[in-house]
């Protein structure tokens, strides 16, 4: 009797122990799942972040490669730019216009097509040479406008002299057509955005000089006189003096031009003139005519003076040339 007593309450235990395994594994395999969705829900929370972030970093990694890519090709453009001649048919003063053969846009554009970008937006060419003209020379696609055209800053101030004159070349690119503007969705759009660079270089075409030049007009020697060389130029080292014949002493007056002068930056009319004269001669006028007058002694066979011409251009720079005038008297050697 006792031992069927034992066996029934050891079946009434295990029976107990089994139901309570049996509600825990039903209560672990709820949790489980309820860990599953959860899991599943912040997964479905990040990766989309993951995403936007992975192809920020990627599309912003592109930028910055575009952006050196333009700086080159400002950098290339300032220093076409700034080997361009100050005067002729490919000059500064038309470098960026169009109109020539090496057309500053175009051989950007080729640049930029070669390395597998689209053309540019805009190229603009600003430089502050003195004596030539185009200071602002800008070039665009036909139907683009530059919001941002016009704030750029000064270039540096140029020399006294002339030559330490600046060039600054800016390209614009647009953003839509080089980039894949991938970020579009998530609210951050490239279209109708540009990328600007600019690059200043110093202009390596120095000013030229004037070239002053004196010519003694003998047309306007009075009777008695007569002319032997007649004319002096700055281009050698030692200008050869003007020398004139006299039968009779007394004052004379003599007209010098200065005509001859030429620059090859300015025009004639912008050279400006300075006459100064040693020895007996005084001058008279001061502009691109002089006229000097010296007073010839009776019984001193020759009188030499000197007479110097200043030619300054328009950039300030200037040039001096010394030309002796020789005036021989041949009736004090008792010519007739």
């Amino acid at each position: 009797m006792r031992s069927l007593q034992s066996d029934n309450r050891l079946r009434t235990v295990v029976g107990r122990r089994s139901a309570e395994c049996g509600a825990l594994l039903l209560v672990s395999k709820q949790t489980e799942r309820r860990r599953r969705g959860i899991v599943t829900i912040e997964v479905l929370g990040v990766v989309p972040l993951l995403i936007i972030f992975a192809v920020s970093v990627a599309e912003f990694s592109m930028a910055m490669r575009l952006h050196q890519r333009v700086a080159f090709a400002s950098r290339y453009g300032a220093k076409l730019a700034s080997e361009a001649p100050r005067f002729g048919p490919n000059s500064l003063a038309q470098f960026n216009s169009g109109r020539t053969e090496v057309d500053l846009k175009s051989r950007i554009d080729r640049w930029l097509v070669a390395s597998g970008l689209s053309r540019s937006l805009a190229v603009r060419l600003d430089h502050n040479a003195c004596s030539v003209d185009g200071r602002t020379q800008t070039r665009m696609e036909s139907g683009m406008s530059l919001p941002n055209n016009g704030d750029l800053p000064d270039l540096p101030t140029p020399s006294a002299d002339g030559n330490g004159c600046y060039v600054r070349v800016t390209v614009w690119l647009p953003l839509d057509r080089n980039l894949p503007n991938a970020l579009k969705t998530f609210g951050l759009d490239w279209s109708g955005a540009t990328i600007r660079h600019s690059t200043v270089f110093r202009l390596e075409t120095d000013n030229q000089p004037p070239i002053p030049a004196v010519k003694l007009l003998s047309r306007q020697l009075p009777q008695g006189f007569q002319l032997q060389t007649s004319a002096a130029d700055g281009d050698g080292s030692s200008p050869a003096a003007i020398r004139i014949n006299a039968n009779r002493h007394g004052p004379l007056e003599l007209a010098f031009s200065a005509r001859g002068s030429r620059d090859a930056e300015t025009p004639r009319a912008g050279l400006s003139y300075r006459w100064t004269t040693t020895g007996q001669a005084r001058g008279l006028t001061n502009a691109e005519a002089f006229r000097a007058r010296l007073d010839l002694r009776p019984g001193v066979r020759q009188q030499t003076f000197n007479i110097a011409l200043d030619v300054t251009d328009g950039c300030s720079c200037s040039s001096k040339l010394m030309v002796p005038v020789e005036v021989t008297r041949n009736d004090a050697l008792g010519t007739p």
